[in-house]
């Protein structure tokens, strides 16, 4: 058998694509799920006829030079032997490392425990083999999770994620399994942290009595932090047209970050917004930052201002203000009626600029009550335009700033008495 590939799956697979040729029948669908599975791209110039089968059509001026038809089968089987060859080539003059190499060589946690749990996970993964007990008990050592619905299994991928046609639009492939591990952890595990968690710097660090102390300090500081529910408006302006696109989020914090999310802002992390930004068609601007009194008013106050939204984007989808629909809490019903009533009054707006001695709504510690009565008010110094972190505005490396309120009860008032139990889970991620 002749050899296409080094993975003996994708070889397999070609194989059977060149018998399939071979025999000189037509059928489009199975010739595109066959080129499809073979990782290779359909072609749309392809002809058929009972004498050569599939070929490729060669153009007026190419036929005047020389060039004659050629079958599909004869340029599949150059490329593929060419591709080979080159990737072969390329492998003896730069050795890279192989999967496993890179997967025990890099750490993927801080605790030793779970970093081998972790490679282990990995390893399993690489197989690519089929056996829901043996990930599910790797999955538990390696203190990971995902979401059970959205994972797919075949011969070839392994485990991975099926994206939905939006997303496949926006160019987004599906992910196995161990790739969205990969990036998962490798985000959370920087260079820094690499380098610290050795054992002989780790050694070095925590025998000074000095470090030491002072690393204990901070978690007991951060422990003691009150925790903050913030729900944030982010506005997105498209520069060619000025289309306004709000993006209504929440965050939950103990660091004492008062603003929108941060890893919208970071490559390693996906995010709607960074989608945009990423075009280069839009300038993002946080106008709004809201502090709830508790998780249950946060998760309503966001599911409001997206059901508000929700109705304005059908009442006109061609409108130059529109929202980014995202999963939320359910609401409450009477507060879904309201949302959707204030949206059919076209005088109501999102926001009411204000002048900055002007109060605020809704205020400090805010209800779902509150939230519910539009607009907002919004002003100046409220706005604050945010970009990514590997760019550079106006060619010159320029800092975003952040607002941090160590003690929320001291800067704005005792938090009044909440009607409904705050948990203590960790932050929690809003959907995209």
């Amino acid at each position: 058998m002749e050899v296409y590939s080094d993975d003996p799956v994708i070889n397999r697979l070609r194989g059977k694509l060149v018998e399939f040729l071979k025999g000189r029948k037509r059928d489009d669908d199975k010739l595109k799920k066959l080129v499809e599975k073979c990782g290779s791209h359909p072609r749309d110039d392809l002809q058929w006829s009972p004498t050569l089968g599939y070929y490729l059509v060669v153009k007026s001026r190419s036929k005047a030079s020389g060039f004659e038809n050629n079958s599909y089968l004869s340029y599949l089987r150059k490329t593929w032997k060419m591709n080979l060859k080159k990737k072969r080539t390329e492998q003896e003059e730069n050795p890279q490392p192989t999967e496993e190499e890179e997967d025990e060589n890099t750490m993927w946690s801080e605790t030793p425990k779970v970093d081998r749990a972790r490679k282990d996970l990995l390893g399993f993964l690489r197989g690519k083999e089929e056996d829901r007990v043996q990930r599910a008990k790797l999955l538990e050592a390696a203190n990971s999770t995902f979401e059970e619905a959205k994972l797919y299994y075949t011969p070839l991928l392994g485990y991975y994620f099926e994206e939905s046609n939006s997303a496949k639009k926006k160019g987004w492939q599906n992910i196995t399994l161990r790739a969205h591990f990969r990036r998962i952890w490798g985000a959370d595990m920087t260079i820094h942290h690499q380098q610290y968690n050795k054992d002989l710097q780790r050694k070095k660090y925590w025998e000074n009595d000095d470090f030491r102390q002072k690393n204990l300090d901070n978690a007991k500081m951060r422990r003691n932090r009150k925790r903050m529910h913030l729900v944030y408006v982010a506005k997105l302006v498209r520069t060619r047209d000025d289309l306004v696109v709000y993006y209504v989020g929440k965050t939950t914090t103990r660091e004492g970050l008062f603003s929108i999310r941060r890893k919208h802002f970071q490559p390693a992390h996906r995010s709607l917004i960074k989608d945009r930004l990423e075009t280069g068609e839009y300038k993002c601007f946080e106008v709004k930052v809201i502090l709830c009194r508790d998780a249950f008013h946060q998760e309503q106050t966001e599911a409001f201002l997206m059901a508000f939204g929700r109705k304005r984007n059908k009442m006109n989808p061609n409108a130059t203000t529109t929202y980014i629909i995202t999963r939320t809490a359910a609401l409450e019903k009477k507060y879904r009626q309201k949302a959707i009533e204030m949206a059919l009054d076209m005088s109501i707006e999102l926001f009411e600029e204000v002048d900055e001695e002007s109060g605020e709504w809704p205020p400090k510690w805010a209800t779902l009550e509150d939230c519910s009565e539009l607009p907002l008010t919004l002003k100046r110094s409220e706005v604050i335009e945010r970009w990514m972190e590997t760019e550079k505005p106006n060619g010159e490396k320029k800092l975003m700033n952040w607002k941090n309120v160590v003690d929320p009860e001291a800067e704005f008032g005792p938090n009044p008495q909440s009607d409904h139990e705050d948990d203590d889970d960790d932050e929690e991620e809003e959907e995209d």
